[in-house]
């Protein structure tokens, strides 16, 4: 199964005023992307994202270029042999250094999804892994680096979003924004019922001083 083609897709969208965040570098402004697309000659395409280094349009211009033309035409199941080429090339070479290790992380993801998808497997289960429930965040809170009283009111969005389906989100919410309950009301932690004792989320539980 050879590679035909190597297409990315850099994406930028400004974040609109009143909803930045604060990082450790700075105010974020937008948020950026840049989703590499690998074709093959059987009708297999994978996907992956690359890291666009806050400048996705000359990650994916680098895609489309250098790291297209040293990899097009090769067996698009072996992974490792398309690492070691881009690698040899421009890595451990003179070649762009950190923007090409960028530019290969989204390429190894696309080569991955079309190992699975020829294997018909999920990609976990290709790897070794197996399927189970794993506990959902909200991404995007910038824990420390916003008005605490902000930051709160976003958290507390966050989870009225996730759960408003759930026959668990009047009790949640209620947990989140209530007053903690006497310390006579509190169950023990070795109770049969109960292990955990909601306790209200307060600015100074989320965001450091």
């Amino acid at each position: 199964m050879r590679i035909t083609s190597i297409k990315a897709v850099p994406i930028s969208y400004r974040v609109p005023e009143g909803q930045n965040v604060r990082l450790g570098i700075g105010r974020a402004v937008k948020r950026d992307a840049v989703l590499v697309k690998v074709s093959t000659d059987e009708g297999l395409t994978g996907w992956g994202e690359a890291h666009h280094g806050r400048c996705p349009g000359a990650i994916a211009k680098l895609i489309d270029t250098t790291i297209s033309e040293l990899v097009v035409g090769m067996d698009a199941m072996n992974v490792v042999g398309v690492w070691q080429r881009v690698y040899q090339m421009q890595l451990a070479s003179h070649g762009m250094g950190y923007a090409a290790a960028m530019a290969l992380s989204g390429l190894d993801l696309a080569l991955w999804d079309i190992r699975a998808k020829a294997a018909r497997w999920p990609l976990y289960k290709l790897l070794g892994g197996a399927s189970k429930p794993i506990k959902a965040y909200a991404g995007g809170i910038s824990l420390g680096y916003q008005p605490p009283q902000s930051l709160a009111q976003e958290a507390l969005g966050y989870a009225r979003k996730a759960i408003a389906r759930s026959s668990f989100a009047s009790a949640t919410i209620r947990a989140m924004t209530s007053p903690a309950p006497p310390p006579s009301a509190k169950r023990s932690a070795t109770s049969s019922r109960s292990w955990w004792t909601p306790t209200p989320v307060t600015p100074s539980m989320t965001c450091a001083a």
